[in-house]
């Protein structure tokens, strides 16, 4: 039997990710609604998560406020959000995303509105880690992420 290193280019790489990364940020939200979880297990999980990823956010440390939100604004890129935008206000940031996630994506993980909400909370232990306070809510079919110092 013979072998051959495969290789994949950025691209392919990348378009695959787009369709594997948003699964698996959901799956999680998926579990906890499908099986009844209370919110408080829920939270401790988002909590739990986000104290992992913290420590991968070490090189933004000492980061300006408008940077840290643009690699905010990546990740969620990464997770499917096509429509962000990022003001710096004289106290804070904000990072908008709008239309996310898409109605359609909710309906095919059989998930609501306010179930996929939750999820936000990831973000407070890794902005915590960097000093800064998250805040996050949805005006219509946005969600509102503001940073400040």
């Amino acid at each position: 039997m013979t072998s051959e290193e495969i290789k994949f280019t950025p691209e392919e790489i990348n378009d695959q990710m787009k369709n594997n990364l948003p699964f698996f940020f959901m799956a999680p939200i998926v579990y906890f609604v499908n099986n009844k979880s209370s919110i408080e297990e829920y939270e401790k999980y988002l909590k739990f998560a986000g104290e992992m990823a913290a420590n991968g956010w070490e090189e933004a440390k000492g980061w300006p406020s408008k940077d840290v939100a643009r690699q905010i604004a990546l990740n969620y890129a990464t997770l499917g959000a096509t429509k962000i935008s990022i003001s710096v206000e004289e106290t804070e940031v904000i990072v908008t995303l709008d239309d996310y996630p898409p109605e359609d994506s909710l309906k095919a993980y059989g998930i609501s509105q306010t179930d996929f909400d939750r999820s936000f909370a990831i973000g407070k232990p890794i902005m915590e880690y960097l000093g800064l306070q998250i805040n996050w809510k949805r005006e219509k079919e946005a969600i509102i992420i503001t940073l400040k110092k």
